[in-house]
């Protein structure tokens, strides 16, 4: 019998619908008795501590890994370093879970996303079964995993993949339907009132990104004239290109009824009973936040994409309207207003019907079936080759770096930086890392690590209004805009004393300083950055030499001028030229 189950995870956050629900299934499973095992990159999310808390109350056991890329070579997310160090990565953590299956005496993997591969080549490695758990429609950015169905479903016992129209898709495309199985996303359901107003407005909850399209949300509020004194309201984080169209919408057509409240791990606690949502994305699976409208009672408008479909097939409620159409948008939220009291009514109803049938039990019935009747050993091929797949590891210089922390001390402009008024991260490969510290406080220092290394795109911004602030001090060479530090304890220092924010995220990325020989590396920077000083020496001893050669001809006027004016042809003119200007 299945008892120990080690769960993959794709980010070890909870700002997505994916580790949303998959975290409420772990803290179900571990309190019906199963012993949860959970590998997650580690990370500087604002929601990072927030997701260990939850699990760890829950007695999950967790195991953080630094990694390069978490995610296959073709998904979403930078590529760091050389394509042979991502490589290297991958060998390190799949070695890193079949470790844990060993030690831990796991019974089941669980992978929570096609966009992880290392737990299905760790089971197969170590001869246990596999559960394969999958989210993401396979199209736009996650059309690439289309390509990697056979592997998925060979390397799986069974997979799993969201009820609806995910499933019918990914039983078309692979050769083996009888091996799918589907879920429905689970979100913890909170039973708060939702505060009382009688102002109406449009809200629409979600990150802001360009699959979640609230620019499409913001072109048809401007076709609603009628309705300019009804406030649109954005909760949620966002990503920059995204919301710098959003803004130069907003100030292009002078929507002055636009707010943007930022992320809120609470966000039901901003929506009334007078509200209505809208959600206007091109791609979802079973989104959770349609789900939580649906269960609050909230009238919504919805695109009609294939995840939206399935949510509202499956409750039997909700508006759609055309993706892409900003007129029938328009006219859905025009109807939607207009007859407020008759939708809030039935949407009130619908909510009542929709809380019978979204139970966790019911959600993941045919997951929790077949934990129950799963074999613990099972035959697969990539068995055959196992020791090439992590069990032994290459003398590779990235994996050498030494497990270092970045340490953020926070001051008053009358004190000293201790180790109690500090903030303590995982040094990565690359990071966001968000943080909040005092009001009071007037000085940061940012510690990179106590050894000398070398980043770009180092960046400190307050997390509400994202602005950038000045670096005041470093011990680091600036070359490029990047940071090289050449000796150990390197630091950044940053007046904060007027900034009114007491919540920032700091970013960085490390450069590939592993091969000093190749192109690109921290030699061809201090090349560069020694030819530009060559050139500005050049530029330097040229106008030296120029000022030298105009002060020689300076001298020489000067000289000519003397001779002139201390001539007679000039001294006996001017002496009879001033004896007349005497007479007048």
């Amino acid at each position: 019998m299945v008892k120990r189950i080690l769960f993959i995870s794709p980010t070890g956050t909870l700002d997505n619908g994916a580790e949303k629900s998959i975290t409420n299934l772990m803290v179900y499973l571990s309190e019906i008795g199963y012993d949860i095992y959970n590998v997650y990159p580690e990370n500087g999310h604002p929601t990072h501590a927030s997701y260990e808390s939850k699990l760890s109350n829950a007695n999950v056991h967790l195991f953080p890994l630094s990694t390069i890329k978490w995610w296959w070579e073709e998904a979403p997310g930078d590529r760091l370093f050389s394509k042979e160090e991502r490589v290297i990565y991958y060998q390190k953590n799949i070695k890193e879970i079949r470790d844990i299956i060993v030690e831990q005496d796991i019974n089941l993997v669980i992978s929570n996303t096609a966009n992880v591969f290392q737990g299905a080549v760790a089971a197969a490695c170590e001869n246990i079964p596999h559960f394969w758990l999958i989210h993401e429609f396979p199209e736009r950015e996650f059309q690439y995993y289309t390509k990697k169905m056979n592997f998925i479903f060979e390397n799986s016992d069974k997979v799993f993949s969201v009820r609806g129209n995910l499933a019918q898709t990914l039983a078309a495309l692979n050769n083996n339907p009888a091996n799918l199985e589907t879920f429905i996303p689970y979100t913890q359901f909170t039973s708060e009132v939702l505060g009382k107003s009688n102002q109406r407005r449009i809200v629409s909850i979600g990150v802001i990104n360009e699959n979640k399209n609230q620019i499409e949300l913001l072109k048809a509020y401007k076709k609603l004239s009628r309705y300019y004194d009804i406030p649109l309201i954005f909760i949620g984080g966002w990503q920059k290109e995204a919301k710098k169209e959003c803004d130069a919408f907003i100030e292009k057509y002078e929507l002055t009824n636009v707010q943007f409240l930022g992320y809120n791990d609470q966000p039901w606690t901003e929506v009334t009973d007078s509200d209505i949502c809208v959600y206007t994305s091109k791609s979802e699976a079973f989104p959770l936040v349609f789900i939580e409208s649906i269960l609050r009672g909230v009238p919504t408008i919805v695109s009609n994409n294939n995840g939206y479909k399935s949510v509202k097939e499956y409750f039997d409620v909700g508006t759609t309207y055309q993706l892409g159409n900003i007129d029938s948008l328009a006219d859905e939220m025009a109807d939607v207003l207009e007859n407020f009291d008759i939708n809030k009514s039935n949407a009130v109803l619908a909510s009542e019907r929709a809380k019978q049938l979204y139970t966790l039990d019911k959600c993941y019935d045919n997951l929790l079936a077949h934990l129950a009747s799963l074999s613990t050993r099972t035959e697969k091929s990539l068995q055959a080759i196992s020791s090439l797949l992590g069990e032994t590891l290459p003398n590779h210089s990235i994996l050498n770096i030494k497990k270092q922390c970045i340490t953020i001390f926070y001051a008053r402009a009358d004190e000293e930086f201790s180790e109690t008024n500090s903030l303590k991260f995982p040094l990565q490969y690359a990071d966001e890392l968000y943080f909040q510290i005092p009001h009071e406080a007037a000085r940061l220092r940012i510690d990179l690590s106590e050894i000398p290394n070398y980043y770009k795109n180092v960046s400190l911004k307050t997390y509400h209004k994202q602005t950038e602030l000045k670096v005041a001090f470093t011990n680091g060479l600036l070359l490029s805009n990047e940071l090289l530090f050449g000796k150990n304890d390197p630091q950044l220092h940053y007046q904060i004393d007027d900034v009114e924010d007491s919540e920032f995220l700091f970013s960085y990325e490390m450069k590939d300083i592993s091969d000093p020989m190749k192109e690109g590396s921290v030699l061809t920077e201090l090349s560069e950055a020694n030819e530009v000083n060559q050139k500005l020496l050049e530029n330097i001893t040229n106008l030296e030499e120029r000022i030298h050669q105009l002060e020689c001809n300076y001298q020489e006027l000067v000289h000519e001028h003397n001779a002139v004016i201390g001539s007679r042809r000039w001294i006996i003119p001017t002496k009879i030229i001033n004896f007349f200007r005497r007479r007048q």
